[in-house]
This record gives structure tokens, C-alpha cells and sequence, in this order.
């Protein structure tokens, strides 16, 4: 079970990189190749169910797509690195993100009251260090951003 989540974990991640790399404006969902859409699906939701289903239908011992969706995904896999990952308009942001990281886990480390209780009890358990770690490496990029801003940034004054 949890090889399958592992697995399921790694086409959601892509999926919602395609997503946000589109709403950064890095890639069109038509950049994406077109069997690749053709076969998986044109939207986000589609390309995780048909790669999930085809991930549970073909696996027993082993946990594995066949043949055909594991070429799909790889090829899917390579554009994104070729596209995204390595784009130097997405990298171009890698330091913004990383300033940003390194100022919530310093935050965080400083007010662990702050953590939530699932993280307060990884505390208890672990340390500040992990606890912290695993809180913020389980957010979204959108989630994350919006925390940043709550922490950092100072609120606007309505004028009426």
C-alpha cells in the first residue's frame, strides 16, 4: 500500500507541477506532447486517474504501470525537466522560494506553539528540526505562499 501511495504521490507532484507551471506562465497545456495528452488526458484530473488506475490494475508483487503508461509517464517525466524543472524562467524563482523556506523554518523553529498539533506531537516525539521540516515540506506551493504572506507580510488598511 504505501509503495502504491509513494508512486501515486510522484504522478500527482508532476500533475500539479504542470499546473502551476502553467499559471506562471513557464508552459501552455498544449506544450504538453500531444499522444501524451491524447492517451492520459488533457486536464490534470484526468492524468492522475488514468496513470493511478492503471497503476492499480497492474500491480500485484510488484508496483507498476504497463508498459504503455510507464513510456507515457516518462515521456511525460522528461518534458517536465526539460520544460519546468530545469527552465531558467522557473529557476529564476528558486531563490525567492528557498529565501522564503528558510524564513518560515526559522520562524517556525522560534514559535513552535505555532506548529500545528500533528506537528506539536512530531515534536514531542522527534525534534524541532523534524517537526518543522515535515510540516512545511508537506505544504502546497499555494498553501505555502499564502502562509508566507500571513507571517511576513504586512496587511493592507481598507479605505472606505
Amino acid at each position: 500500500e504505501g509503495r502504491i501511495v509513494r508512486y501515486a504521490d510522484k504522478i500527482a507532484y508532476m500533475n500539479h507541477d504542470i499546473d502551476d507551471a502553467v499559471r506562471a506562465g513557464v508552459l501552455v497545456a498544449d506544450d504538453i506532447p500531444w499522444h501524451v495528452r491524447c492517451d492520459l488526458g488533457r486536464t490534470k484530473s484526468e492524468r492522475i486517474t488514468a496513470l493511478v488506475t492503471n497503476l492499480i490494475e497492474h500491480s500485484g508483487a510488484e508496483i507498476r504501470l504497463d508498459a504503455a503508461h510507464q513510456a507515457l509517464y516518462n515521456e511525460l517525466r522528461a518534458f517536465m525537466f526539460e520544460a519546468v524543472y530545469t527552465n531558467p524562467q522557473a529557476k529564476g524563482e528558486e531563490g525567492k522560494a528557498m529565501h522564503m523556506v528558510r524564513q518560515m523554518y526559522d520562524y517556525f523553529v522560534g514559535n513552535p506553539d505555532k506548529l500545528p498539533d500533528e506537528y506539536k506531537a512530531i515534536l514531542e516525539k522527534e525534534d524541532i528540526h523534524r517537526a518543522v521540516c515535515d510540516y512545511i515540506s508537506g505544504m502546497s506551493d499555494r498553501y505555502c505562499i499564502l502562509m508566507y504572506e500571513n507571517l511576513f507580510l504586512p496587511k493592507s488598511w481598507s479605505v472606505y
